[in-house]
């Protein structure tokens, strides 16, 4: 028996919601990486969802990423060592997921609020992995351009319901 999209996304989830493994992020991401090789190859029962993006989203903001993708070499992705790239990270899944929404016609793969809500919040994080706290709770961001950031996160958001 072949693994599905859900049970990708199974795997995904326990990612996403673990507590002791330092590179959850990393590997959430590297799932969704070699589903998406899988499908562009034509494993079309391999293509993401909309809620495999948002538990990868939610792995990257939960616990971070610390590898950058470097390109396609030999067919196969090449990761290097790289200060925290999160944010680049989740930039590049959120576009990920729109160029499959909409030129490939994955209609399960639309971004939703909960898609945009997960961007903006990593986003807003600080780069360091440490959070600051301002009033009634709302997180600080460290970022100077966090702002300028959030606002195109939320220019797309805009386009696409359109």
């Amino acid at each position: 028996v072949k693994p599905n999209v859900f049970c990708y996304t199974l795997v995904i989830s326990c990612y996403s919601k673990s507590r002791n493994i330092p590179d959850a992020g990393n590997r959430a991401v590297k799932l969704l990486d070699s589903m998406l090789d899988q499908y562009d190859n034509g494993a079309k029962h391999l293509c993401p969802t909309t809620r495999t993006f948002n538990t990868v989203l939610y792995a990257v903001y939960k616990h971070g990423t610390f590898l950058s993708l470097d390109g396609d070499v030999g067919g196969s992705k090449q990761y290097r060592a790289r200060k925290n790239t999160t944010k680049d990270t989740a930039l590049r899944i959120l576009h990920r997921m729109i160029e499959l929404y909409e030129q490939n016609g994955a209609v399960g793969a639309r971004p939703d609020s909960g898609t945009y809500h997960n961007v903006i919040q990593t986003v807003l994080l600080p780069s360091n992995g440490n959070y600051r706290h301002g009033g009634a709770g709302a997180l600080v961001a460290d970022s100077d351009t966090a702002g300028y950031e959030a606002e195109r996160v939320l220019e797309t958001m805009i386009a696409m319901s359109q």
